[in-house]
């Protein structure tokens, strides 16, 4: 997830984390300050849902800025009121290139909120790991 941010800057990248590892995906707007899943990859993290290694985050970079969960990124998050898909949300933090750390986001009561927060980690999914443990870089 760090390295996709990192090769991906300095636009927004996009992805999500499962057992099975860390799926990218292309940000379609290939811009610095949006990201959106193109059709693709809409499709195959729907799909994903059903699989033996459903998505527990999805994640995206901010470049050069930092990793709270922006306006925007509620506006792409939610419809109806609700978040598009039933997982926590990444905001990785990129500044000059280089991964700084990132936060999670979860949704309760009607809002984000902030539900952990790393700097100078990364977090890696190991296969068949359901913990979805929090390493060391």
């Amino acid at each position: 997830m760090y390295a996709h941010a990192e090769e991906g800057y300095p636009e927004e990248v996009c992805g999500w984390l499962s057992a099975a590892g860390v799926e990218r995906c292309e940000n379609e707007l290939h811009a610095r300050t949006a990201y959106r899943f193109s059709a693709r990859d809409t499709m195959r993290l729907d799909a994903s849902f059903r699989s033996d290694a459903p998505p527990w985050v999805v994640y995206h970079s901010h470049v050069d800025g930092s990793a709270h969960f922006s306006p925007e990124d509620v506006r792409g998050a939610v419809a109806d009121g609700e978040p598009l898909w039933p997982v926590d949300w990444l905001v990785v933090e990129v500044r000059d290139g280089r991964a700084r750390g990132c936060r999670r986001y979860r949704w309760s009561s009607g809002s984000f909120v902030q539900i952990a927060a790393r700097s100078g980690l990364f977090a890696t999914v190991r296969p068949g790991d359901a913990s979805h443990r929090w390493t060391e870089r």
